[in-house]
């Protein structure tokens, strides 16, 4: 890995090709992060008050429809239970009768 600090204040970060992709990205994100909020001079506890009113928000507003999503999906694998059910029970009568 190298690290250059070039002209127009920038920073440029070298790394070699065997390095992780999924890593390299993690740590561009996070330097967006401090990039973004190197001026801001919000403190942290208000930060988290925010996200838990937008969390809150969320909620709220999607509830229902989620609710109406997982009763939905519900209702659909118990009529696949049932159907299956009733192929093994088809099985089960017909060995029965080839037993018999």
């Amino acid at each position: 890995m190298l690290v250059e600090r070039v002209a127009n204040n920038q920073i440029i970060i070298s790394f070699s090709s065997g390095t992780d992709v999924f890593g390299i990205q993690r740590l561009i994100d996070y330097a967006k992060y401090l990039e973004a909020t190197s001026k801001s001079k919000a403190k942290q506890s208000d930060i988290d008050k925010l996200a838990n009113e937008v969390n809150a928000d969320w909620w709220i507003k999607n509830k229902l429809q989620l609710e109406r999503i997982l009763t939905a999906e519900s209702k659909a694998c118990e009529q696949s239970s049932k159907e299956v059910l009733n192929e093994f029970e088809m099985i089960d009568d017909y060995c029965r009768c080839v037993i018999l």
